[in-house]
């Protein structure tokens, strides 16, 4: 019921196949690509979930005037599950772009996951901003063709969406050497 909550195993499992199994990887690469367009949807699930629950914990926190004593002095509070997930995420984001010889097919399947990710999943200022440098690497991975082809084939928020995620790359992460 709640996948985000298995996404570290997937992501860990999925990290290590690229890196100690990469040829492995390549020949399955419609299998992984899908493995990633679930951690990407479970970061959207897990990331909503977290939203929900911090807004609920503040409204509830601003009506207690103070923290009961049982709960003084307790260790701080994990991350939230989303970015945890958006990290694991842009990792294999990343990891995926360091195979772009073998992969690079593949590349502009897995930005327009990101692309759908976006447009019906928006993700927290926090997730989104931990996310980005895994899909700048994405991006860095299209060919110019396959970037004008995912354009051409989206819909008017799917482009606004996309070269917004292109002038972020162009702006930050692109290299001008």
């Amino acid at each position: 019921s709640r996948p985000w909550l298995r996404s570290g195993a997937a992501y860990f499992l999925l990290l290590a196949l690229l890196r100690q199994r990469g040829a492995l990887v390549h020949t399955a690469a419609p299998l992984y690509f899908s493995a990633v367009r679930g951690m990407l949807f479970a970061l959207g699930w897990a990331d909503a979930t977290a939203s929900s629950t911090a807004a609920a914990s503040s409204a509830s926190a601003a009506t207690s005037a103070a923290a009961p004593p049982a709960l003084e002095g307790r260790a701080p509070a994990r991350e939230p599950m989303g970015l945890d997930c958006a990290r694991h995420a842009r990792r294999l984001l990343e990891e995926t772009a360091a195979h772009k010889r073998s992969l690079v097919r593949y590349g502009a399947y897995a930005l327009s996951d990101v692309v759908a990710l976006l447009r019906y999943r928006p993700l927290g200022a926090a997730a989104q901003a931990e996310l980005m440098p895994g899909v700048y690497s994405l991006i860095g991975m299209c060919t110019q063709v396959e970037l004008q082809e995912l354009h051409a084939n989206s819909d008017p928020v799917g482009k606004r969406i996309l070269a917004d995620l292109l002038e972020g790359y162009q702006t930050s992460h692109k290299y001008r050497g």
